[in-house]
């Protein structure tokens, strides 16, 4: 049946001296909540930030959007990343193994991204600051 979700932020202006980070203009707090259709079980949860954007650079309601964009793209990288390679599933959790998995991951997406690219025509930037042409 699936789950419904909501989100409201509340967002206030930093008083002077209240903060000691740098350049921070505005603090803000997500209220989320989910409602398991299936269970009829619902879950509120918080999430804090900041930001040095002034109110009149960006309202609640951008920021709000901004931050489910933000979470749409973590969750379609991590849903790839987990389909492809399998990380959730990887018994690896100690020392520099789980870093040094995903640096490898990493390198296996550029590589299979820039060969899409590449294959499709499209250009690719060196490091060098070059490009490549399929």
């Amino acid at each position: 049946m699936g789950a419904a979700t909501s989100a409201h932020i509340e967002v206030l202006p930093l008083l002077p001296g209240t903060l000691t980070y740098p350049h921070v203009a505005q603090v803000f707090r997500i209220r989320r909540q989910r409602t398991d259709l299936k269970r009829n079980e619902t879950t509120i949860s918080y999430a804090y930030g900041i930001t040095s954007l002034t109110a009149d650079c960006a309202s609640a309601e951008q920021l709000l959007a901004w931050n489910r964009g933000h979470w749409a793209i973590e969750s379609k990288n991590h849903y790839r990343r987990d389909k492809t390679q399998f990380e959730d599933a990887c018994m690896a959790h100690r020392g520099l193994a789980p870093a040094n998995r995903a640096t490898c991951n990493n390198i296996v997406l550029a590589l299979i991204l820039r060969k899409i690219l590449i294959a499709h025509g499209i250009g690719v930037v060196t490091p060098a600051g070059g490009r490549v042409r399929g």
